[in-house]
């Protein structure tokens, strides 16, 4: 019987993000709004809103607190 692959490494979802992914999941977790976000960032909410979205999908949860989670575990932050 094959071998399983072994889970990705812990770091693994991390390196799926973009740097500015990365510096926006710093901010969420300095419990920064979307709209401080945007302004310390000079992009649009909009624009925030949608790195938001990428992170969450890209670590496969629901909401800020999950990401951050995720995000600790792998000390990240």
């Amino acid at each position: 019987m094959p071998k399983l692959a072994p889970e990705d490494p812990a770091g693994a979802k991390i390196d799926l993000l973009t740097r500015r992914e990365k510096e926006i999941l710093i901010l969420i977790s300095e419990h920064k709004t979307n709209q401080e976000i945007s302004e310390m960032l000079y992009i649009s909410s909009g624009t925030v809103r949608v790195h938001i979205h990428a992170i969450l999908h890209k670590f496969g949860v629901s909401d800020r607190k999950q990401a951050i989670a995720i995000a600790i575990k792998n000390s990240f932050i």
